[in-house]
């Protein structure tokens, strides 16, 4: 009986997910075949319709950065060079990095502004929002009429913003989308794979949407937004990692449209590595997700024609098509059971199958969008059927991203790191020997997994000849393994040549300008810095759990001695350099007198490990060639504990070295050049930072040694052995204070 009813239940499960299938895919066709009768740029534009020069509107152009060193300049330089009247254009930097990118970005704007440019660099400290953020806070400062985005990967022509604000041919448009092109489309096939689905997200989808006067959404850059449609639609929010995507609509339900221009091309860098493509899509899939769980009973609440509302519904659950994928092949081997069983079954499994034929559609989709950007499809034949199954493969990457709507809420935004390969026309394997490199993903091992399930349902359903299913699982195990395969030999490549990679980016941190926030001259002789993370005391607001044992006042004042301990036995040594972290500019004046001609630099970030990883990096910036961060927690450290971690990363089979606490973090970190996600993708304060990082190190090929175990003090206990480790002591502020209590 239970058999029964789980086959029955299987049969009905494949009936529902084939049609909904058919019906996403009866929706490709379609928009293909009016794209093919429209032929391409169908909305070429007309010289006759340009703007006079005098009634041109002033416009704001908003960059938003973060840690993107590659292609920072390149963008400035771009949007510098509009041609538009430069007393109708304002531009703004909006930078958020962490990095040198930073130093590039001042730069910049510097020769710009020297040369005339209304520019200006809006730098934050905190990433509060992240894009979203940074974009609502400018809006502040920005005075155009019309608000024109680009993402740093983009170089947009010069005439950009001629051609697109007379598209502004009515009051109710609220934004001008601009399709994206290809800088580096034939870098490898990776860059290939994905410009064949650019090209028909935006000739087929967007074109098709556009014409049909259907909704559609801002891709988020390459764009221009009527200033008065983003305050009326409430302005931009980061409640989903798609907040182009979130406020595209919230405009349509508004009443405002959007104006795609096919003509209009705007050529971008496409990612080169499969773990950033991943995450990019991870992202983007996560939140078109959100985007649909947040609108779709608004849509349909609205007043908007009953085809706009199923296009719109269709629209913002692409994504869902993989999770209909996935269940599919999960399904499969109790499908071929149910046939087997219920020979009845096959004339329903049958109808499946005729719904199943709009499997086609991607093909047809691609093949349109090829043809609809002036290529030969015929020759793109063999890459489209490659993406086909590929984008099937990806159906692991996106379930994760559902998945972690609820169980992860709050997410960072990661941005996908660009490398400059414009006009690169083979794959030479340059960006494999620059920073921004992503850590191996675990989830290629699930997709491994599901892969061998794939090939364990099209073996049972070749051996009872269902060859609908055998053809499809057949199509995901190829996508699965091509998905998995590809990310393993990515990062088995950058794994093999971690060391010559260490070699160029050693070299490369010395090509940039030295930053020194305190405007002093640092000694790098020896090229060894501590820099001692602090900030101001404050009570009620530091070493807070040391409290009821003392009281808030107490902590404060007990932690500053801590600072001014830690600060004199790192300026007693002579072999390093010391460097102060503060927490905030408000901070430095109190650090200058706490300590007189010490270098300071800002921490930044929102998370203790991005600032940890901000102020290093500034530290390596600064040139040094090894760089230590010690906790202010410790001012009873023993010296000899530092001696040893400067002389581990001595050693040139050393990459890192830690300083673990007998708590489960640790008092120091040193490393020679930037390990970015060892404490920026690690979630500080927990009993398991140490191991954590230790793991995150390992995936990342880093080799670390490990210092004598001590302690910090963080809570009444830890009171108790400090004041025995120090006794008497008479060099110890922190000791003086103690017997005071």
């Amino acid at each position: 009986m239970t058999r029964d009813l789980l086959l029955g239940a299987t049969a009905g499960v494949y009936i529902i997910v084939s049609l909904l299938l058919f019906i996403f895919g009866t929706n490709l066709i379609v928009f293909s075949i009016r794209a093919w009768r429209r032929g391409p740029t169908s909305n070429a534009f007309s010289p006759d319709a340009e703007i006079a020069e005098h009634d041109l509107p002033f416009v704001t152009v908003q960059l938003p950065i973060y840690n993107e060193l590659y292609v920072s300049e390149r963008i400035i330089d771009a949007v510098v060079g509009f041609d538009y009247p430069a007393d109708r254009l304002q531009i703004q930097v909006l930078d958020d990095s962490t990095d040198e990118t930073t130093l590039i970005v001042t730069a910049s704007v510097a020769e710009a502004r020297a040369r005339g440019i209304n520019i200006t660099h809006l730098h934050r400290t905190d990433r509060v929002g992240y894009k979203a953020g940074a974009l609502a806070a400018a809006m502040d400062e920005a005075v155009g009429e019309y608000i024109a985005i680009f993402d740093a990967d983009f170089v947009p022509p010069p005439d950009f913003l001629r051609r697109c604000l007379v598209r502004f041919d009515a009051p109710d448009v609220a934004f001008v989308q601009a399709r994206w092109g290809h800088l580096n489309r034939d870098y490898s096939w990776l860059t290939r794979l994905q410009a064949l689905a650019i090209d028909g997200h935006f000739l087929v989808e967007q074109a098709g949407r556009g014409a049909a006067g259907y909704w559609f959404n801002f891709n988020g850059t390459a764009g221009i937004w009527r200033a008065d449609a983003i305050a009326d639609a409430g302005g931009w929010g980061a409640e989903t990692l798609t907040e182009d995507l979130d406020l595209s609509y919230r405009a349509h339900l508004a009443g405002w449209r959007g104006r795609f221009l096919e003509d209009v091309v705007v050529p971008a860098e496409v990612p080169a590595q499969l773990t950033g493509f991943r995450r990019q899509q991870h992202r983007w899939a996560r939140g078109s997700l959100e985007c649909a769980y947040r609108l779709l009973a608004r849509v349909w609440r609205s007043g908007a024609p009953l085809m706009t509302r199923m296009q719109a519904s269709l629209h913002l659950t692409a994504y869902f098509i993989q999770l209909l994928l996935m269940m599919l092949l999960l399904i499969y081997p109790l499908v071929v059971l149910a046939s087997m069983d219920y020979p009845r079954l096959t004339t329903i499994f049958g109808a499946s199958y005729v719904l199943a034929l709009t499997s086609v559609a991607p093909t047809v989709f691609f093949a349109t969008g090829s043809r609809q950007s002036g290529r030969n499809w015929v020759r793109d034949l063999p890459l489209i059927l490659v993406i086909t199954a590929f984008g099937a493969g990806l159906m692991v990457n996106t379930a994760r991203a559902a998945l972690q709507i609820f169980t992860k809420p709050n997410p960072s935004f990661e941005r996908t790191a660009k490398f400059g390969l414009a006009g690169k026309t083979v794959d030479d394997g340059s960006w494999k020997l620059k920073r921004y490199q992503l850590a191996p993903d675990r989830i290629v091992f699930i997709e491994l997994i599901l892969g061998l399930y794939a090939v364990f349902g099209a073996t049972l359903a070749w051996q009872n000849r269902n060859w609908g299913v055998f053809a499809y699982a057949c199509v995901f195990a190829v996508g699965l393994f091509m998905v998995a395969g590809a990310s393993l030999g990515d990062n088995w490549v950058l794994y093999r040549n971690r060391r010559q990679r260490e070699v160029a980016l050693a070299a490369e941190a010395k090509s940039f300008p030295v930053r020194n926030t305190a405007g002093m001259d640092i000694p790098v002789a020896p090229r060894r810095a501590v820099v001692v993370m602090a900030k101001r005391p404050a009570a009620g607001a530091t070493k807070t759990r040391l409290s009821p044992a003392i009281s808030m006042q107490q902590a404060a004042q007990l932690y500053e001695r801590f600072l001014i301990d830690t600060l004199a036995a790192v300026t007693r040594r002579d072999d390093c350099t010391l460097v102060i972290a503060i927490d905030s500019p408000g901070s430095a004046d109190y650090f200058a007198a706490l300590a007189p001609g010490v270098a300071q630099v800002q921490q930044q970030g929102a998370t203790l490990g991005e600032r940890l990883d901000s102020v290093m990096t500034q530290s390596l910036h600064l040139g040094f060639d090894q760089v230590f961060a010690l906790g202010s927690d410790s001012p009873d450290l023993p010296p000899g504990h530092v001696s040893a971690a400067f002389e581990a990363l001595q050693n040139d089979a050393v990459d890192v070295v830690l300083g673990p606490t007998d708590d489960g973090g640790y008092y120091l970190i040193g490393w020679k050049r930037r390990w970015s996600p060892m404490v920026a993708e690690v979630e500080m304060s927990t009993p398991s930072v140490l191991a954590d990082t230790l793991e995150v190190a390992n995936g990342l090929g880093a080799r670390v040694s490990l210092t004598p175990t001590w302690y910090d003090v963080d809570c009444p206990k830890d009171l108790t052995r400090l004041r025995q480790s120090l006794g008497e002591s008479r060099d110890s502020h922190t000791a003086d204070f103690l017997t005071s209590l």
